[in-house]
């Protein structure tokens, strides 16, 4: 494509309507006027760096507390059968209220943590804090 059918091409894509584009064969739009974002560079952004550590750290320990959660119900099970199926209303209430939107039920994985712990007991829980790091 020549220079000058190139501007063309931009001169008419500059004007704010929807234009068929033979060469592409696509409807392209111009988006004058709307926020331009700066690109950066993401990898050496140190502040991006640090969110994205804290981020990955945030996810391993949901990760962690759902797994923690796993063997609490697993063991349970085998050892208390009452306080096992008091552990899963548990959750599934703290599910039902995060989904409604309370604030104390925001993250869910504290929610289920803080109040399974005081049902189940230090005993249980820290049996299962020693079986986890096994």
């Amino acid at each position: 494509m020549s220079p000058q059918l190139s501007q063309q091409k931009h001169n008419e894509y500059s004007n704010g309507d929807i234009h068929d584009d033979p060469i592409v064969g696509l409807q392209r739009i111009n988006f004058e006027g709307h926020k331009k974002f700066k690109s950066s560079p993401v990898d050496n952004d140190s502040e991006t760096i640090k969110l994205r550590t804290a981020r990955q750290q945030r996810l391993k320990w949901k990760i962690n507390v759902f797994v923690f959660i796993q063997i609490l119900l697993k063991y349970l099970k085998k050892v208390d059968i009452t306080l096992h199926l008091q552990a899963k209303e548990i959750i599934h209430d703290c599910a039902k209220m995060n989904r409604t939107g309370d604030p104390a039920y925001q993250c869910l994985a504290t929610a289920i943590q803080l109040q399974l712990r005081q049902t189940v007991g230090e005993t249980h829980w820290t049996k299962i804090d020693q079986i986890q790091r096994q």
